[in-house]
């Protein structure tokens, strides 16, 4: 696992933890609904198409039988300090890793609708994304501005010069 994946995992994570286990699934549900609706509307392939919403519908069911799994599991309940794990720790802490490990899917399938689904999951990104980029449309309106209104000193300098010289 890459080291920008286990970041996201961890971000994504840490996001979950303040939710409660109603919530986190909930999220979970949005989750899978905004990838399949993002996959329908931009994946034309019946067979990527197929493969990546069966992978889909797999990661709801997974979710659960993993925690319930981990719950079982008496090591799986003790952190690092000793303290034992929730319910909702261990439900937050797959859904992330399946939230992930479905987005690495999609992003070795095609990269673009991975970003898609991250600007559908997050719309403040697309909007940052779209201020980013007028932001870069003023700035080169205020270049060309700058550029014009030096030509012009520059221009009754040299005007004022020349009449200058001639008295």
């Amino acid at each position: 696992m890459k080291t920008r994946d286990m970041v996201e995992e961890l971000i994504e994570e840490s996001y979950l933890l303040g939710l409660t286990e109603d919530q986190i699934w909930e999220d979970l549900h949005r989750f899978v609904a905004t990838c399949e609706r993002t996959i329908r509307e931009h994946v034309q392939d019946e067979k990527t198409l197929d493969r990546l919403l069966s992978h889909l519908n797999s990661v709801r069911e997974r979710a659960y039988r993993e925690v319930v799994a981990r719950i079982k599991d008496a090591g799986a309940l003790i952190k690092p300090d000793g303290s034992r794990k929730t319910r909702r720790e261990l439900l937050a802490e797959q859904a992330a890793k399946n939230k992930c490990m479905v987005l690495q899917a999609i992003r070795e399938c095609d990269p673009k609708l991975a970003a898609q689904i991250e600007q559908k999951r997050f719309p403040v990104l697309e909007t940052k994304a779209r201020e980013t980029q007028w932001a870069r449309y003023g700035r080169a309106l205020l270049g060309v501005l700058y550029g014009l209104l030096w030509t012009v000193i520059a221009a009754l300098l040299y005007l004022s010069h020349l009449t200058a010289s001639k008295r």
